[in-house]
């Protein structure tokens, strides 16, 4: 017992000195948050909401940054409902940054009108972020740039992100946000793409006007339902993809800016429903978006200029795009799927006549590199009446039986061998075999072979020289350019073509083209030209030469409006023209007279008067 009270002897003094430790450092934390909390109020004035504080008003800001409080006596800020940020005056507001605390779940005004953080440029959500909403015009007209939406955020009040400077929207991972609210984002030009929540059922109205989207991928929301008016109207929209979870779009929810350059290209995932297409009318001249057409198995995207039709099936595809007014492409690849085949009746009639394509519009039919099947009938009766050429890759390793009847003919107008190679039973009228089908920078498109460069089509508004003449080059890859094909050259144009090239096809050179050759003429043409040598123009007239020094004129730049066509003076010497070129004269000259035995190039017209020497 002695025992017991000599320990509680020695202990009490150590107890009562820990205790009275402790309420020293007890005493000194609650005056210090005291201090803390009165420095909070000067600061910041709050009201009590039914799950802890709401800050209701801003008395001062210290230098750029917010920080929000995250708690005051004890009790939790949950809301932000400012009117007012500070007394000071709108020039001496210029908060950079802010700091929103864990606790906070509602931000439901920071600011009002004029008093808005216009100069706000980065916002941090702290850690484990508790925030469930945007409320409106809370960052509207800010320098944000980019912003990080925590995942608990689920709504989002008008123009909540308005006329800000955003490039970069994130929702973290996990967020369960179910609707965009109207004007959201609008106004932010220099936003082009965003990644919004599986979860969004509905876009509503202006949600995304006035942005910067090229590309909008709504296939990518598993849950999208609604696009509401004006969606993204005013967007430079060029391609969307709508899922087939889609049940409503609004009026003008994808006009494009700028119509006369942008035009929407609208892709439906199959599925999409049929009453949702028909919405859309063939023509819409305000927007340039034009209808698309979804058939049973299919995907069609019509355009202004031509068609883009994705059969899928599996890892393989049919598909064909018109890529200009008179010419089909049947792409390598679609979408990211692979296209290995040429479907049976790919080109027929129904897709034309159902698209309101004029099938007189193709010229030519090309097939890319990476197909390697052309189904039976694949251009039976496709109604493009004016096509000249179909070119079919090399690597093809079958071709079905009547593709295009006995040969390929599409509409009444067969088409013209353009290439064959190794092929014992080519259809006729069809280039097999090419290894490729290129472009060169100066707008003319050809083929190689072992033996050099085919020339498949000098296309208009091809670069030309001084003097208005599109010069076929020698070489093009390092190789020879040796042969022109049928209908290379069909539009108006003069072509000079080179001494290496030995082949010239017999409709190489069209109704509207002439051909100067640097040798004797290998088109027997009224429109081709041999033994030209060089150019030259006296700003009255441009000709060429040829190797014996005579003069054929090509243009007439002058200004009178009756020309008598004899000799030109070139170099203070009188020349004797021997021939001109038909509209050598179409802008300003009415009659032109001419003595006998000059020799007109094309096909005369009645301001020409032949007249004796």
């Amino acid at each position: 017992m002695k025992n017991v009270r000599k320990v509680a002897i020695i202990l009490l003094p150590i107890v009562i000195a820990i205790v009275s430790v402790g309420l020293w450092f007890l005493s000194t934390e609650i005056v210090r948050n005291r201090e803390q909390n009165k420095d909070t109020l000067k600061q910041f004035e709050f009201s009590v909401n039914e799950d802890g504080l709401t800050l209701t008003k801003i008395n001062y800001i210290e230098g750029n940054e917010l920080i929000i409080p995250e708690e005051y006596f004890d009790k939790k800020v949950t809301e932000v409902s400012v009117d007012t940020v500070s007394q000071a005056s709108v020039s001496e507001i210029s908060i950079e940054k802010l700091v929103v605390p864990a606790s906070v779940k509602r931000l439901v005004k920071l600011g009002n009108g004029s008093n808005r953080l216009s100069h706000l440029k980065e916002v941090v959500f702290e850690e484990n972020s508790q925030l469930e909403y945007i409320g409106e015009y809370v960052f509207s007209e800010t320098q944000l740039t980019e912003i990080t939406i925590p995942k608990k955020v689920n709504r989002l009040g008008d123009s909540a992100f308005s006329l800000s400077k955003l490039e970069k929207v994130v929702f973290e991972e996990g967020n369960a946000l179910r609707s965009v609210a109207p004007n959201a984002f609008s106004g932010n030009i220099k936003l082009k793409e965003i990644d919004l929540p599986e979860t969004v059922e509905k876009i509503e109205y202006g949600a995304f006007a006035g942005c910067g989207f090229e590309t909008v991928w709504l296939s990518q929301s598993e849950s999208l339902k609604i696009l509401e008016k004006e969606a993204f109207f005013g967007n430079p929209l060029e391609l969307v993809f709508i899922p087939k979870t889609l049940v409503f779009i609004g009026e003008n929810a994808l006009t494009a800016k700028n119509s006369d350059k942008f035009t929407t290209r609208l892709v439906f995932e199959k599925g999409v429903s049929r009453d949702l297409i028909d919405l859309f009318p063939t023509k819409d001249a305000e927007s340039g978006a034009t209808v698309r057409v979804i058939y049973d198995n299919a995907l069609a995207l019509l355009e202004r200029e031509g068609v883009y039709y994705v059969r899928s099936a599996e890892e393989t595809a049919t598909a064909v795009y018109a890529e200009a007014q008179n010419e089909v492409k049947i792409d390598g690849s679609v979408l990211g799927v692979r296209v290995k085949t040429v479907g049976t009746q790919l080109l027929s009639g129904r897709e034309y006549m159902e698209s309101g394509v004029s099938g007189s519009l193709v010229d030519s039919v090309r097939i890319n590199m990476g197909v390697t099947r052309i189904e039976s009938e694949a251009f039976v009766s496709c109604g493009a009446s004016q096509a000249n050429n179909v070119y079919v890759p090399a690597g093809i390793d079958y071709v079905g039986q009547r593709i295009g009847g006995d040969y390929i003919r599409l509409g009444d107008s067969e088409t013209t061998t353009a290439y064959a190679d190794g092929w014992n039973e080519a259809s006729k009228g069809v280039a097999f075999g090419y290894n490729g089908y290129k472009t060169s920078s100066n707008g003319i498109e050809y083929v190689t072979d072992s033996n050099g460069v085919v020339v498949l089509r000098v296309k208009s508004g091809a670069k030309v020289n001084e003097y208005g003449i599109v010069e076929i080059p020698s070489l093009l890859e390092d190789k020879n350019v040796y042969r022109i094909a049928d209908y290379a050259c069909v539009d108006k144009m003069l072509v000079f073509i080179q001494r290496n090239v030995q082949n010239v096809e017999k409709n190489a050179i069209g109704r509207q083209c002439v051909a100067l050759y640097e040798e004797e003429a290998l088109s027997d043409t009224l429109r081709s030209i041999g033994g030209c040598d060089r150019f030259g123009s006296n700003g009255e007239y441009t000709y060429a030469f040829t190797v014996e020094g005579e003069l054929i004129v090509l243009a007439y730049t002058g200004e009178k409006k009756t020309v008598r066509l004899d000799q030109i003076v070139v170099s203070d010497r009188s020349l004797t023209v021997i021939g001109f070129i038909d509209y050598a004269f179409d802008n300003i000259v009415e009659e032109v007279f001419y003595r006998q035995g000059i020799r007109l190039y094309g096909e005369s017209n009645n301001s020409y008067h032949e007249y004796l020497s």
